[in-house]
Formats: C-alpha cells, sequence, structure tokens
C-alpha cells in the first residue's frame, strides 16, 4: 500500500540525511577532538543518536499519514501532484525537523527545520514521481521500491556530505 511505501520512505529520509547532518556539524560525535574536552565526545554521540531516531520514528509516522493524501493525488495532474507533494514536504520537513531539534535541549528545533524543509520538499516529488511511475493498483514492487527508496535519500545524504556542494 501507498501508506507503507511512504512510511518506510519517511522513516529513511528522517534517518540517514539527518545522521549525515549530524556528521558534518558535529562528527557524530565520534571523535574526541570535537570539542577541546574529551569528555563531551560521548555525550555528543548519544545526543546525536537521539536526534536521529526522533527524526527517523517522527518520519515514519508522518510519511505514513502523507501516504494516505498522496495515494488520492497520484491520480490528478502531474503538475497539480508534483506542486501538492512539495507542500507535503515542507510540512513533513517541518514537523520532523522540529521535533528532532527539539531533542537539541529545545533551540536545536529551529536549526532541524532550517535543515529539514528543503531535504523534504526535494525528496518528496522525487520519490512521488517514480513511485507513481511504477506503483501498479497503489502498491509497489520491493524490488522497485528498494532501489527507489534508498537511492533518493542516499543520494541527498551524498549531498550533504559533499565537499563541493557545502565546502568545510
Amino acid at each position: 500500500m501507498t501508506q507503507e511505501a511512504y512510511a518506510k520512505f519517511g522513516a529513511l529520509l528522517g534517518a540517514l540525511p539527518p545522521a549525515a547532518v549530524f556528521y558534518r556539524i558535529f562528527g557524530y560525535g565520534m571523535y574526541q577532538a570535537t570539542f577541546s574536552e574529551p569528555d563531551w565526545w560521548p555525550f555528543l554521540f548519544l545526543l546525536c543518536f537521539a536526534m536521529n531516531f526522533v527524526c527517523g520514528m517522527v518520519g515514519c509516522k508522518l510519511g505514513r499519514i502523507a501516504g494516505q493524501h498522496i495515494d488520492d493525488l497520484e491520480r490528478v495532474s502531474w503538475n497539480r501532484m508534483l506542486i501538492t507533494t512539495t507542500l507535503i514536504g515542507i510540512f513533513w520537513g517541518l514537523a520532523v525537523g522540529g521535533t528532532g531539534g527539539a531533542v537539541f535541549f529545545g533551540v536545536g528545533a529551529p536549526f532541524g527545520i532550517i535543515f529539514a524543509v528543503p531535504i523534504a520538499a526535494l525528496a518528496f516529488p522525487v520519490f512521488t514521481l517514480f513511485h507513481r511511475t511504477l506503483a501498479r493498483g497503489g502498491m509497489i514492487e520491493t524490488a522497485h521500491f528498494r532501489p527507489l527508496a534508498w537511492g533518493t535519500t542516499m543520494t541527498i545524504a551524498a549531498l550533504v556530505l559533499s565537499p563541493y556542494l557545502f565546502p568545510h
């Protein structure tokens, strides 16, 4: 069903690109040299992991809800579908970025929104475009879904990690 496909896509989109963002900003807390005090890096790793987990869970839940609406949108014109899925992506990014960033003592919510909205506004129309062409009766084969969902999210994560797109 479309809801399940978007739930899994939302979980991937809520987990992989934020992990890339956390790695670019904080080193995902994996290096002792992240802060001058070596005692901070385990705490920072757990904080990044908690934000990543929340983004994945909320992304899954909201992806399922978005899938209910997108199921109907796949039967309308291409222009209307792409515009509406962009708006759905913006709302998804607001919610996921805000809740994931709120784990960072509340002050991270605006930063989470700033990072999540452009990613989701790009990812949802791209995924929907291919989902519409590959799905039959709202169902997509696993052999088509996995490369589509993983490819979309991994491409975005690779762009976030790219030193040519975002220099250090």
